[in-house]
């Protein structure tokens, strides 16, 4: 009887073993396309940054020409 009870509970201890390598894996993905994600924000704050810098240096030489 205890070696059925042992068995029961192995089997048991594998399965949620199994369902929390499930959970990690999927997390895993989460993680990877919400890091992608931050990734392509970051390019695009980057690409922002850069318009707005060129958008204010040809600002500083259209008013210094008009002077």
């Amino acid at each position: 009887m205890d070696i059925e009870k042992l068995k029961k509970t192995n089997e048991t201890l594998d399965n949620d073993i199994q369902q929390h390598q499930k959970a990690a894996n999927h997390l895993r993905s989460k993680i990877a396309l919400l890091e992608q994600d931050v990734k392509n924000k970051q390019e695009i704050i980057q690409q922002t940054n850069d318009r707005i810098a060129i958008e204010q240096e040809a600002k500083v030489r259209f008013t210094t020409f008009n002077h």
